[in-house]
């Protein structure tokens, strides 16, 4: 009997930490049920704070990388469009002055084929629209270059 006593004793004294059922549990079920409830949705109300707290750091900074993103193309489109823009002096330059020359005899040239390829009998009319419009993107094409 004392040794049952002592081991009880044991039991006890190391059992300390075990957690069971509180009495609250058995007899006040439904108080108990709304207080563990209470405490889910404030750890969820928690959760969901950081989670909008992580939501908003991802959106702002991907909006930092697309301003980046945005800042590099405006930065590459502003170096293209100053290449676009030809001093005066290379614009009144002799060689410059003969290439133009060329463009527009060459444009007018495109131009008279169009007309004698619209009005010509001989072929296809699916023959002739090709060529036409080959003339056309060809002229449209030196129309763009000769504005350099």
């Amino acid at each position: 009997m004392y040794r049952k006593t002592i081991l009880i004793l044991l039991l006890m004294v190391l059992a300390g930490n075990v957690r069971a059922q509180l009495a609250a549990e058995w007899l006040r079920q439904n108080q108990t049920q709304r207080r563990y409830l209470a405490i889910q949705i404030a750890a969820l109300q928690q959760y969901l704070s950081l989670a909008r707290q992580g939501y908003q750091a991802v959106s702002g900074g991907l909006q930092v990388v697309g301003q980046i993103k945005r800042g590099d193309f405006d930065i590459n489109s502003a170096f293209f469009s100053s290449l676009q823009h030809v001093s005066p002096f290379i614009r009144r330059h002799q060689k410059v002055l003969n290439l133009a020359g060329s463009y527009a005899s060459l444009f007018e040239h495109c131009r008279r084929m169009r007309t004698r390829w619209e009005t010509i009998e001989g072929f296809p009319t699916w023959k002739r629209s090709i060529l036409v419009d080959a003339y056309l993107q060809f002229s449209d094409d030196l129309a763009r270059d000769l504005l350099f």
